[in-house]
């Protein structure tokens, strides 16, 4: 990613207002500069350099009711890390756009405009003295026709997501993901299941538009998904850039020493006094 692109992304995240019903979340157009975006757009690789999503059996659509598997999930997307897209275009010949967009994702100074953005999200979530070790993602995902995902809050060490949007033109705006609500306000979710639709509001869609992001901060309550698409011949591309939880620690407050070492402190600042 040239610094210009770079800049530009990193200004219109860090200035985007975040939107703090049902929970913390943005959306951002344009998030790239639009020479930039088209340069994306042609670099895009084709579906044989992706594996489906389904083939790997680890995620599964689980019965809210009965909590039994009832079906693999995510039929019709496929996915593809940007490490390995990166080596098939080298393979191939092609410019080392992959490589250079994948380093800025996974830069710290991304993460760390992300994690200072939803700051009140990870106090309330973890504690005001937490210290959070955390790891990324990003991966090019690409859905067709018969996707859909019902409504689920996400795995629970998951963080922050970005769904960076590809398409070339708004015609498809109504594939964006949308919000839901449970009927009960009460409702939780740790994030281990996937559910269906019934017994969900949904409250609002993030347009599926050219050059967009959307962003949010994973919570018990962070429902989203997406209807099925029922289009033929349609293909979703996006980026999915996440961030996870490693570990959590606590922070010391300034004034704090142990026993101890107030003892110790003493004594030196008397001798050297």
């Amino acid at each position: 990613m040239t610094f210009d692109a770079e800049e530009f992304a990193l200004y219109q995240i860090g200035n985007a207002p975040v939107l703090r019903y049902p929970f913390a979340h943005f959306f951002i157009q344009p998030i790239f500069p639009e020479e930039y975006f088209k340069t994306l757009r042609a670099q895009l690789p084709p579906t044989e350099w992706m594996s489906p999503m389904a083939e790997t059996g680890v995620i599964k659509v689980v019965d809210g009711v009965k909590k039994k598997v009832v079906s693999q999930a995510y039929p019709g997307r496929y996915s593809a890390d940007l490490a390995n897209i990166e080596e098939r275009a080298e393979a191939a010949g092609l410019p080392h756009f992959w490589g250079d967009l994948g380093r800025w994702l996974m830069s710290d100074r991304l993460r760390q405009l992300l994690l200072n953005k939803f700051h009140p999200d990870i106090a309330q979530r973890f504690g005001a003295d937490a210290v959070l070790g955390t790891e990324i993602d990003a991966r090019l995902v690409r859905d067709f026709t018969n996707y859909a995902i019902g409504p689920h809050t996400d795995a629970p060490r998951k963080l922050v997501s970005l769904l960076f949007y590809l398409p070339a033109d708004s015609a498809l705006s109504h594939l964006g993901t949308s919000i839901f609500a449970h009927q009960d306000p009460s409702y939780r979710c740790e994030g281990k299941r996937h559910h269906g639709f019934d017994g969900f509001k949904k409250i609002a869609s993030m347009p599926y538009v050219s050059n967009s992001l959307f962003a949010f901060f994973k919570t018990d309550y962070s429902f989203h998904g997406l209807d099925q698409i029922q289009e033929a011949a349609v293909q979703r591309d996006l980026i999915l850039y996440n961030i996870y939880v490693q570990s959590v620690g606590r922070q010391r407050p300034s004034s704090w020493l142990a026993p101890w070492r107030r003892k110790h402190t003493r004594a030196t600042f008397f001798k050297n006094d």
